[in-house]
């Protein structure tokens, strides 16, 4: 089982608030959880049917979604790890059928509240809560997610498979504070295999831009008379094997690109002040110095082991490096390394 350190992943993706009032409301303790549990139901193609679990999670199929009679499962899959806490993700759910049915037509799931805790009917419904779906390209929400109430959120799919229930961030917009390391048992896919890049977060001096910050030559003219922006188009792939060498674990093969491109806008009272003319590559446009130059375009590769240490945790070439935090669910992998720039988190989609 992979451990990821939850805590500094959500504090990186989400921030922190400065509001010690919003604190208070949202460190609110983890939760029971209930355990795995599954329902099934004869569903006859003619008729329908419904099979609904004890934490009110339940599946209700119309007549004529189904090609033929079948049993249709809806399993309670885990509540673990940071699904538990009440303002993030509720339990992941399964549904399948037994009998070699397929679907024609689009039948409702309804979920209840984070962990599995059902509120009253009373309880106001939840804006923007949405059912996550995991299809072909990774998790999504479904489009006609609706909250209702009790803490609800209900929405049709076209297929089977495993969903959950995503709850928006309450006011403060901060990730809940939690502590230590929480297991995810849904993080136990295949790492193994080839990955492309789908995002990265990063510390800002990871393609180290401070290198080609305007520096003096434009002293005094910020804010207002000069704009410097730089884009960044990074594209990775990682090839994950299993090794041959004695005491390695994985095989690591990367490759990467990287393009990126400088913009100036500079003002004539900017130009003015430094004796300096509208050139080198910039364009005079509207009253305004236009200038896009391209500061670096490079590519490369490498590769490296993947040591495994008696806790199960992977190292890159050696146990003296930090542990490389991996999440795999399905076909996406999340990647989180300590790096000499800071802390890295990538998210690829497996090619």
């Amino acid at each position: 089982m992979r451990i990821f350190l939850s805590l500094i992943l959500l504090s990186m993706l989400f921030g922190l608030a400065a509001c010690d009032t919003a604190d208070t409301e949202r460190d609110t303790p983890l939760k029971e959880v209930p355990p795995p549990v599954s329902q099934a139901a004869w569903v006859t193609a003619a008729e329908g049917g419904s099979v609904t679990l004890d934490d009110g999670a339940r599946v209700d199929v119309p007549a004529g979604a189904l090609t033929t009679d079948a049993t249709v499962i809806l399993e309670r899959v885990t509540c673990d790890g940071y699904l538990r806490h009440p303002d993030f993700a509720g339990c992941l759910y399964e549904v399948r059928t037994e009998g070699g049915a397929m679907l024609t037509g689009r039948y409702t799931l309804t979920l209840p509240g984070p962990a599995g805790e059902l509120a009253g009917d009373g309880a106001e419904a939840q804006g923007g809560s949405c059912v996550l779906g995991d299809g072909a390209e990774g998790w999504r929400c479904q489009g006609d997610s609706a909250a209702t109430d009790g803490g609800r959120v209900t929405a049709t799919a076209s297929r089977f498979g495993a969903f959950s229930h995503q709850r928006p961030l309450l006011g403060g917009g901060r990730a809940p504070t939690l502590v230590g390391d929480l297991p995810f048992s849904a993080c136990e896919g295949d790492l193994l295999g080839e990955w492309e890049l789908v995002f990265v977060v990063s510390a800002y001096d990871m393609f180290d831009l401070e290198t080609w910050s305007a520096g003096l030559e434009f002293d005094g003219c910020e804010p207002f008379h000069f704009l410097e922006v730089f884009t960044v188009e990074h594209h990775e792939r990682i090839i994950v094997s299993e090794s041959l060498q004695p005491g390695m674990k994985y095989d690591f093969e990367y490759h990467h690109d990287d393009d990126i491109h400088r913009f100036r806008y500079i003002m004539p009272a900017c130009l003015t002040m430094h004796e300096l003319t509208c050139e080198w590559g910039c364009e005079m446009t509207d009253g305004v110095c236009r200038c896009v130059h391209q500061v670096l375009q490079s590519n490369g590769s490498g590769g490296d082991y993947l040591i495994e240490d008696v806790e199960g945790g992977l190292h890159r070439g050696s146990l003296a490096t930090p542990t490389l935090q991996t999440c795999v669910l399905g076909d996406t992998l999340a990647w989180f390394d300590e790096t000499p720039a800071g802390p890295v988190l990538k998210v690829f989609r497996r090619k």
